[in-house]
């Protein structure tokens, strides 16, 4: 009875482990999410929601379809609406908030992609960007719908 006797227990307690350990992250995310935090990918400090803005905007997407490069394709083809009753039918969305660190102070732009169903969403995808190449956007919605970003909305 050699080494290999105990290999097929060995590779169960890896993949056991690993299981653990997908499991142990996902809570962890789940919890960030319902208190309104992430982890910093820079200095892994705890970011917290920098605004309460509802930020949305129109997707050229409906139903299935998919799009490869998503920051290039977010950044390129998001448009910005005032409410989901801008969202026509079939077409999917894209919800933004911003965090901020509270260590480093480095932004980040939290995207979820999704489709109106009958009044609720139907979640299709979620993507974390840095904020600096979004910021044009972000101030455009704010300028359009929002707080008047760094102008002032014109009547």
């Amino acid at each position: 009875m050699g080494w290999l006797y105990y290999l097929p227990e060995a590779m169960a307690v890896i993949a056991l482990t690993g299981v653990a350990w997908f499991f142990i992250h996902l809570i962890v995310l789940i919890i960030h999410a319902a208190h309104g935090t992430a982890q910093c990918p820079q200095c892994h400090g705890k970011m917290y929601k920098a605004e309460t803005e509802p930020y949305l905007f129109l997707l050229p997407v409906f139903f299935g379809d998919t799009y490869e490069n998503a920051e290039h394709f977010l950044l390129h083809n998001l448009k910005p609406i005032a409410s989901l009753d801008d969202i026509p039918s079939g077409q999917r969305a894209v919800r933004a908030a911003i965090y901020r660190c509270g260590v480093c102070g480095k932004k980040q732009v939290d995207f979820t992609d999704f489709l109106l169903v009958r009044g609720s969403e139907d979640f299709r995808g979620r993507y974390l960007f840095s904020y600096e190449p979004f910021a044009g956007l972000l101030n455009e919605w704010k300028i359009k719908y929002g707080t008047g970003g760094t102008h002032e909305k014109s009547s």
